[in-house]
């Protein structure tokens, strides 16, 4: 069965560097000795190894999604043409916050126990502050002029929990299975956009094809370039990858008995039908034979 049925994956990262302005792709830099850093699990870019850690204050791009995990497990996906930048990567007891300057970032924040344990993301014109819960940000910028500094529109989806919203002043709490649309000086309460989710799945299973080109994974006989990928990333990474893969092969495994079955069912529905065809123009047939005798 091919991989590309099956790996949960999660999308590109990209340590963007001063080079980046003139047009060069940096290579990452050696990891931290840190335990302040947020760590790459899988990454569709040849550039960027799995298990690279990034450090608080690094300003991280993606061309096809990354998916990225915290020191106290909370999951961050990065999108497709993404761009923030990791200002704080606290711990149990501390405030991370994300600077989204473009693109779209998912997050999947455990519960904080702890009163100075804070998760949020910014944008140019908003700050959504969670202290555990499932959501999604976006943020498209405009051209800025001269007398417009900060404009754009940002997207707010929350998927479980609960996030505010602090906008100019004005705040709104927003609960699962709603969103939100911002605008400069503008806050629009809605439902949650629809096909989100499923948007999400299909940048998560993207990444996957360039994944399997580098590594040469084509199929499960080539669990030994698998098995070679897992042992170059850190233990701590290991068997959550693992835990993913299985999970998806289940998942893969039970679309394509649906997809076979409905197959099936198709087919027989039209090889019915056309018996039924045949055997109405059969006794036509026969009809007219006798009409003539």
């Amino acid at each position: 069965m091919h991989l590309n049925l099956i790996i949960l994956v999660i999308l590109f990262f990209q340590a963007l560097q001063p080079a980046h302005a003139a047009g060069k792709t940096p290579k990452p830099t050696a990891q931290s000795n840190s335990s302040r850093h947020a760590i790459v699990f899988l990454s569709g870019d040849d550039d960027l190894p799995e298990g690279y850690k990034a450090k608080a204050g690094d300003i991280v791009s993606t061309r096809h999604g990354a998916h990225l995990r915290l020191p106290n497990g909370s999951n961050i996906e990065l999108g497709e043409n993404t761009s923030l930048r990791l200002t704080k990567i606290g711990g149990d007891s501390q405030a991370t916050t994300l600077d989204l300057f473009s693109g779209n970032v998912r997050s999947s924040v455990l519960p904080m126990m702890n009163k100075g344990s804070s998760f949020s993301v910014k944008t140019p014109i908003a700050t959504v502050g969670v202290r555990g819960t499932d959501f999604s940000v976006s943020y498209e910028p405009a051209a800025a002029t001269s007398t417009q500094t900060a404009s754009g529109s940002s997207e707010v989806d929350v998927f479980e929990g609960t996030v505010q919203v602090d906008q100019d002043g004005k705040s709104e709490s927003i609960k699962s299975g709603n969103g939100l649309t911002l605008r400069r000086r503008a806050m629009i309460k809605r439902k949650i956009k629809e096909k989100i989710r499923e948007k999400w799945e299909s940048r998560r299973d993207n990444i996957i094809s360039k994944v399997q080109k580098r590594y040469k994974i084509s199929s499960d006989k080539d669990a030994k370039n698998l098995r070679k990928l897992l042992k170059k990333l850190p233990p701590e990474v290991q068997e959550e990858i693992k835990k993913k893969i299985k999970t998806r092969i289940k998942k893969a495994i039970e679309r394509a008995k649906k997809r076979k079955a409905k197959r099936t069912e198709a087919q027989k529905k039209k090889t019915a039908a056309r018996r039924k065809a045949a055997k109405s123009r059969r006794e036509v047939i026969k009809d007219r034979r006798n009409r003539r005798r």
